[in-house]
């Protein structure tokens, strides 16, 4: 994705959304709410969680989250999910939670990393067309980089901490006819995302185009795209092998998905007990999450083929030439995070990043 004109895009209503959402907020907390005061955990509450997308299998996490700390008889907490961008866009999301209009959102850098450049490794990519081997890969970079101080610091900086990082599965290119080679990509217009896939694109020759979740079926329908670079889950969840039957991969995958955040006022107002059972709730949800989705990934392949999709590996030749061309993202994130935090090791955090990936 190129993230300066999808960042432009994405962020044309934050300005209208946060003021709304902040009034929003104003008002829940003179009618009752924490407005960011200890309740000792003695007070039901009510907490607004902001999502981009609609639940579904690609972020099972988040709902599971969410039911699993409303359902906790160990803190007064309801969470109310706002999907499919109801409580703001997806570039929009960790601002709300910034200024307190949101109580629970999202950093989605894969839509723009101005705020954010650490967690822009979100957006790194690596390669594999092996499905098990890049969802443990993923695992261990959400265990050993992503929870680790300079992230959590970033977080912090911003008025947020972490609570559970998106388990995202391998991409697809799914497309109205069959065509997969680096020959078939020369010349197609492929739905892009991520700040260093652009010019992996674009260097075979493909022409990238930034979509969102919610215009990819249109977008694939109308041939306004040739392909569209999905998770299988999104596939199955928006229907699109109906428009789109012909899977060509695994091809790539990206650090991880998003990240969700709860605004530190809000965590900081929370009593110890209700903050350790949250925590508790979101580390076995994580671990549920990478699980789920190894499996759910077989699952989603199976369901869709039953469906009567084609699905296509990409020819290991011309994957291996792909590479050798495409950008070396880990060198792009370092360069990011060294522009904006020069007193970071950054380049150690990038040497643990390539023995993780191995790129």
């Amino acid at each position: 994705m190129n993230s300066r004109s999808q960042t432009g895009r994405t962020r044309k209503s934050t300005g209208a959304a946060i003021l709304v959402l902040v009034a929003m907020a104003g008002l829940a907390a003179c009618g009752g709410g924490n407005g960011g005061e200890d309740n000792g955990g003695d007070e039901e509450q009510t907490l607004r969680f902001g999502h981009y997308q609609a639940r579904g299998p690609a972020v099972e996490g988040e709902g599971r989250l969410a039911d699993a700390i409303t359902e906790s008889e160990n803190n007064s907490l309801t969470i109310d999910v706002g999907w499919s961008e109801s409580y703001g866009a997806a570039g929009e999301l960790a601002d709300l939670v910034q200024a307190g209009a949101l109580d629970i959102g999202l950093v989605v850098t894969h839509y723009g990393v101005e705020g954010f450049p650490i967690h822009a490794l979100q957006t790194a990519g690596f390669w594999t067309s092996d499905s098990v081997e890049g969802l443990e890969t993923q695992r261990e970079l959400v265990n050993e980089v992503f929870n680790s101080d300079p992230f959590e610091e970033e977080l912090e900086s911003h008025n947020q901490v972490g609570l559970l990082h998106q388990a995202l599965a391998p991409y697809y290119l799914v497309s109205p006819e069959p065509g997969c080679s680096l020959e078939d990509l020369q010349g197609a217009r492929v739905r892009s995302l991520g700040e260093t896939y652009p010019a992996a694109l674009g260097a075979i020759g493909a022409t990238p185009v930034s979509l969102t979740a919610a215009e990819f079926y249109e977008s694939i329908e109308r041939g306004n795209v040739d392909y569209l670079t999905v998770a299988a889950a999104h596939i199955v969840s928006q229907d699109l092998h109906e428009v789109a039957p012909y899977a060509c991969g695994p091809i790539f995958w990206l650090g991880n998905g998003h990240t969700t955040t709860m605004n530190l006022d809000v965590w900081n107002s929370l009593s110890e007990e209700e903050q350790e059972d949250i925590l508790s709730i979101a580390e076995e949800t994580q671990d549920w999450y990478f699980e789920n989705a190894i499996q759910e990934e077989e699952n989603l392949v199976e369901e869709l083929s039953s469906e009567g999709m084609t699905f296509e590996s990409f020819p290991e030749k011309d994957l291996q030439e792909w590479i050798e061309q495409a950008p070396d993202s880990i060198e792009w994130w370092s360069s990011l995070v060294e522009d904006s935090h020069p007193d970071l090791d950054v380049g150690a955090l990038a040497e643990q990043v390539r023995e993780i990936t191995e790129f």
